[in-house]
């Protein structure tokens, strides 16, 4: 066996601690439209079905495929008296996201309460988007400010007619890996040239998912401040056991450095389970008063815990960057 090969992983199953008390604590969202990308499993799938069952109408923003049957399929068999929408959304186009969001528009004449931009992937090739874009820069942060973009109508719409609407970003962790590995915030991850953003080694994956995450605490932050109608608010999900870690996983195998390295990692995390890891996203979706420019996870970005709100750091100066980078993509 290769001496770089995983020598152990995550527990199969990992059990929730939190999740089953904190569900009581939530209010009726009868009356309220959630969106949610990335709900084809783990916190999106978890997020969709907690959403549905409080009464809220749903909709799952996935790529077409048999995954996305399930999940609707899933979230159906838990409120099989909701109301439950499925749009095509694939955040590596540009095109699609457009097209989705028309659909909400037109699907949607209530408003939108909640947008939640959840999808994410992880340390995956350096590879070009129909766009021009980095595959992954696009699908965490890029796709998700052009939704939000959007369908910003639809969310000042709800925020009119019941006084509170809410754009949620899934943030991680590592977004305090990109100022050790990088030195903060690098503008040419949200430009279209992945020449400068390095390779497939196991440092060029790590420094792109970290900017990522950092991105969309940044986009959040940008957000709050620039406007107070509708509320943005970031989360965080710990060290959850989702698909997302056991792909990373799967696909590191077959990089020696990038096995070696989480192996490394993954091992020295203390885990907890993806219902949890969902706590910081219905939190910021869900509770009564949440503040703006706010990240929910376990405290002080620890791995495990129950999601408590902690201010964004209000020293992020260079948000203005990333958000006038990102801006002028569209203008």
């Amino acid at each position: 066996a290769s001496p770089f090969r995983m020598s152990a992983a995550p527990p199969m199953e990992i059990l929730p601690v939190y999740f089953d008390d904190f569900v009581t604590t939530l209010p009726s969202m009868e009356g309220k439209t959630v969106a949610v990308t990335g709900s084809t499993s783990g916190t999106g799938l978890i997020f969709a079905q907690t959403c549905a069952k409080l009464g809220a109408k749903v909709i799952l923003l996935n790529r077409t495929s048999p995954r996305a049957q399930a999940a609707f399929d899933a979230v159906k068999a838990v409120a099989p008296d909701g109301k439950l929408m499925s749009i095509p959304c694939d955040l590596q186009s540009f095109k699609s996201v457009r097209s989705a969001a028309a659909v909400m528009i037109a699907s949607c004449p209530e408003g939108l309460d909640v947008l939640c931009n959840n999808a994410g992937i992880m340390t995956t090739p350096n590879l070009e988007t129909e766009d021009g874009f980095n595959s992954e820069i696009q699908a965490n942060h890029l796709s998700h400010f052009l939704l939000t973009a959007e369908v910003w109508p639809l969310l000042e719409k709800a925020a009119d007619a019941r006084g509170d609407a809410r754009v949620v970003n899934h943030s991680s962790i590592a977004r305090n890996m990109a100022f050790l590995l990088s030195g903060g915030f690098a503008a040419k991850y949200v430009q279209p040239d992945i020449s400068r953003l390095g390779g497939n080694d196991t440092l060029g994956r790590m420094r792109r998912y970290a900017q990522t995450k950092l991105a969309n605490t940044l986009f959040t932050h940008a957000l709050a401040t620039k406007q107070s109608k509708v509320k943005a608010i970031a989360a965080h999900p710990g060290v959850a056991k989702t698909a997302l870690v056991d792909n990373t996983i799967k696909a590191s195998e077959s990089t020696m450095d990038s096995a070696w390295l989480l192996n490394k990692a993954f091992t020295k995390f203390e885990f907890q389970s993806q219902e949890d890891g969902t706590l910081g996203i219905l939190s910021a979706a869900c509770l009564p008063n949440v503040d703006p420019d706010t990240l929910w996870g376990p405290a002080k970005s620890a791995q495990t815990g129950p999601a408590v709100a902690e201010p964004i750091p209000g020293d992020y100066w260079f948000q203005s960057r990333l958000a006038s980078q990102t801006e002028t993509l569209w203008a």
